[in-house]
């Protein structure tokens, strides 16, 4: 039986990092409504195991690429940013060093902001494409071009190859889950985790919040895609540094006192 495996293989233990379970006791103690939710959500994920389906579990897999292009516009926010103090000084002290300094960096911003449009671009076609051909194919209509389903299918991972390099990225690591709380409804949370290892789901990030969800919802999958690509290579124990092995030992410690909710 592997690790975390419950005896019937049907569920799964759970593991998190410390950060992501302060983020829940904190929810437990703050607002006990949507934490209600959240825990119910991740008992039935213990419970369920692999078998727990949508609406309320789904693959992020097809989220990739708008993660990624929202990664591309984050950095260069970030590098926007990061130019303000250096043009404050330029004010401040008119330093020729610092001048240059300035020059180089907006050099720097402004070649990234015009790579990033590119590829977002060249994705965007490269997906309307093949979305068009495809429900062209559905109904069963003539094209007037001769190429192949694949060929598009490539220009498309191509697409997004290519932004995965500008962002240092590997792709998309192989099971990447999205736990949505209160699904069908939406309370506005959102929880990344991956079995992870087999037997056990290990909570990678959350998202709290409708703005938050809408901001940084692709941030959260290319960082929980890093933690869980260090997880796999051995380089990140603190990710599971909590540990829960069956539903009753996670509800011991955050079932909110006033819903007396069972396990049963």
């Amino acid at each position: 039986m592997g690790t975390g495996e419950r005896p019937d293989g049907a569920g799964y233990a759970l593991a998190m990092s410390d950060e992501v379970h302060d983020w829940l006791a904190d929810l437990r103690d703050g607002d006990p409504l949507i934490a209600g939710y959240v825990i119910q959500a991740l008992t039935a994920l213990m419970k369920q195991g692999a078998s727990l389906a949508d609406p309320l579990v789904s693959s992020t897999e097809d989220a990739w690429p708008s993660a990624l292009a929202d990664e591309l516009d984050r950095h260069y926010r970030q590098m926007l940013e990061d130019l303000q103090p250096v043009r404050r000084l330029v004010v401040e002290s008119d330093d020729a060093a610092t001048r240059e300094r300035l020059i180089r960096l907006n050099a720097r911003a402004d070649a990234f902001r015009a790579r990033k449009e590119v590829l977002k671009a060249r994705y965007v076609a490269a997906h309307s494409t093949l979305m068009i051909h495809q429900s062209i194919d559905v109904a069963g209509l003539a094209r007037d071009d001769a190429e192949p389903g694949s060929g598009m299918e490539a220009h498309l991972r191509d697409a997004v190859a290519k932004m995965e390099r500008e962002l240092g990225q590997q792709g998309s690591p192989d099971g990447l889950m999205e736990l949505r709380p209160g699904a069908p409804g939406d309370i506005g949370v959102r929880v990344l985790f991956a079995a992870e290892p087999q037997g056990t789901a290990l909570l990678l990030s959350a998202i709290e919040g409708s703005e938050a969800v809408k901001d940084h919802y692709g941030q959260a999958i290319v960082l929980s895609a890093d933690i869980l690509r260090r997880v796999r290579a051995g380089q990140e124990p603190e990710a599971s540094a909590r540990g829960y092995p069956d539903a009753r030992s996670f509800l011991d410690e955050f079932q909110p006192d006033d819903l007396g909710a069972s396990d049963d």
